[in-house]
């Protein structure tokens, strides 16, 4: 049989694991809130990336249209040579 003091110990360790346990159970679920947090934030920085990536080929692509045109545009001598009939021919 157990002495009156190892009964108290054992009741004191059991109150610590009891206590242990709980802190534990509390930080599981501060983990699981972050990781859902990190989650999330992963899907913003993809999502952000996607959005950035849309825009810069959107003005990458109206760019090549205005380089283009302007390589095709003609000079104002040409125009007014085209106007007074003076092209090479």
């Amino acid at each position: 049989m157990a002495t009156e003091r190892e009964f108290e110990l054992a009741k004191q360790i059991l109150n610590k694991v009891t206590a242990m346990e709980k802190k534990v159970d509390k930080l599981d679920g501060r983990v699981t809130s972050l990781e859902s947090k990190v989650d999330d934030l992963k899907n913003v920085h993809t999502g952000l990336q996607a959005t950035f990536e849309k825009g810069f080929s959107d003005v990458r692509n109206k760019l090549d249209a205005i380089i283009e045109l302007n390589n095709n545009r003609k000079s104002a001598k040409e125009i007014v040579e085209s106007i007074s009939g003076k092209e090479d021919k």
